[in-house]
């Protein structure tokens, strides 16, 4: 009876694994390349997100915070970036199955990027 116990006790430990999915977006990711980078500090609540963000370009000094809200129904997610009352852009993407990866297009007036973030943490 002891051992059942224990092992159904290790069972229950295993699904706590904090190596697991996860289903939500909180916390920070970052997407950098050659010429631009940018780090995101999300945190849901629901299906409902909202957050920070930072961006900076190759000859640029880190550019001022933006705010972040959005809408995550997994793996779908959606955010707008803003300062003010000014939409800066709109990043539309998907989560990657084992919650580690964020690929999108953000959209802007001028264009478009293709972007991949990591979660840090």
């Amino acid at each position: 009876m002891r051992v059942a116990t224990f092992l159904g006790l290790v069972a229950l430990l295993g699904c706590t694994d904090s190596a697991a999915p996860t289903t939500d977006v909180t916390g920070i990711w970052a997407s950098s390349d050659v010429q631009f980078g940018m780090t995101l500090e999300l945190t849901q609540r629901g299906d409902s997100v909202q957050g920070s963000g930072s961006g900076w370009a190759f000859s640029a000094l880190p550019s001022p915070t933006f705010a972040i809200a959005g809408k995550y129904a997994r793996p779908q997610l959606a955010l707008t970036f803003s300062s003010d009352t000014l939409v800066l852009a709109h990043f539309t993407g998907t989560v990657s199955a084992d919650g580690a990866r964020l690929a999108g297009v953000e959209t802007f007036t001028s264009g478009a990027d293709t972007l991949t973030f990591v979660r840090q943490r």
